[in-house]
């Protein structure tokens, strides 16, 4: 087992495809990059059992509790034998990378950007109304 933290970009690529699996035990996980880095490499990944590491890794990948050693243990000692499992998990991991991509993240940003600047207007177009009306029945709100 090797423990690695800074690696220059050019190197990760091969360090992901030569490991035998990432294993990323996180407690608290903002996407999940690691994971998407190496599923995308062809590297099998043992990720902790949380919900930003679940909807990243889906089905291609091993869980554990994040704080349980005997767990991690028993995970890691699966994964150094090889076998069917990592083969799997290489194949599933490389379908599960494909379904994320830099431009479908921009397409769904810029949704989420359009649908609030809708909801905006939506709502100051209800203030304008309702103080409309307010003046009408002579209730002018300043």
């Amino acid at each position: 087992m090797t423990f690695v933290s800074s690696v220059p970009l050019d190197s990760l690529i091969s360090l992901y495809q030569a490991a035998t699996a990432l294993v990323h035990p996180s407690l608290a996980e903002g996407f999940g990059l690691p994971v998407l880095e190496a599923m995308a490499s062809g590297c099998p990944v043992i990720a902790s059992d949380i919900a930003p590491l679940r909807e990243i890794l889906g089905s291609a990948g091993l869980y554990t509790a994040p704080a349980s050693v005997a767990e991690l243990t028993r995970q890691l000692e699966a994964a150094s034998h090889g076998g069917a499992w990592l083969e799997e998990a290489r194949a599933q991991g490389l379908e599960r990378a494909r379904s994320f991509s830099w431009d479908r993240t921009a397409a769904l940003t810029l949704e989420v950007y359009e649908l609030a600047i809708e909801r905006q207007h939506s709502e100051s177009r209800a203030a304008v109304y309702e103080n409309a009306a307010s003046a009408r029945s002579g209730n002018v709100r300043l």
